[in-house]
C-alpha cells in the first residue's frame, strides 16, 4: 500500500476483502472506540494474505479475530 490513506468504516471485513482481492501488501492499522475503550491494532498483509496481526495483548489469529 504505497500511499497512506484513512478510511472510516463499521465493516472491517470489507476493507480486508478489498486488500485480499487486490493482492495488496502493507500494514493496515485499525482504531476503534474512544477514551478508555480506545483500541489500536494492526494487520500485516503480503500479496493479499494476512501474515501478522496484533491488538493489545493479542497476537496472531487471536488478534485477527478480536479486530
Amino acid at each position: 500500500m504505497p500511499h497512506q490513506r484513512e478510511t472510516a468504516t463499521d465493516r472491517l471485513s470489507n476493507v480486508i476483502q478489498v486488500i485480499q482481492l487486490g493482492k495488496k501488501s502493507g500494514l493496515l492499522t485499525v482504531e476503534r472506540g474512544e477514551g478508555i475503550t480506545f483500541e489500536e491494532g494492526a494487520i500485516t498483509f503480503v500479496n493479499g494474505q494476512a501474515r501478522e496481526a496484533q491488538v493489545g495483548k493479542y497476537t496472531g489469529i487471536d488478534a485477527f479475530n478480536w479486530l
